[in-house]
């Protein structure tokens, strides 16, 4: 949900690149889960049927604020083990809270 959120759409592939290092067999359960509630939608790829890719619905974009408040709270909490860039967000956060969240909760 967080990588759908700096996105307009991913693959299984760009998925699998991310330094998580999630498995493959957790990471399409996952998706499907998101299918299966509505917060990810899967598309097919113009050119390649065997590629998906994955966006988040309004549905999905509304737990934006949720997701923003957990990288926050990692921020501050769990400091060493959290990225720079995750780190300028949450204070970004801590700055201007409501043009961020709406920066992601209803980018198109």
């Amino acid at each position: 949900m967080r990588d759908l959120l700096n996105e307009d759409a991913l693959t299984f592939k760009d998925f699998m690149s991310n330094k998580e290092k999630i498995s493959s067999a957790r990471l399409s359960e996952r998706l499907k889960k998101l299918e299966e509630i509505e917060a990810v939608s899967k598309e097919n790829h113009p050119t390649n049927k065997k590629v998906f890719f994955y966006k988040l619905t309004q549905k999905g974009r509304d737990l934006a604020p949720v997701i923003l408040d957990l990288l926050e709270w990692g921020s501050k909490h769990l400091h060493d083990h959290v990225s720079e860039e995750d780190k300028l967000l949450a204070k970004e956060l801590s700055t201007n809270r409501e043009a961020v969240v709406a920066k992601y909760q209803f980018r198109k």
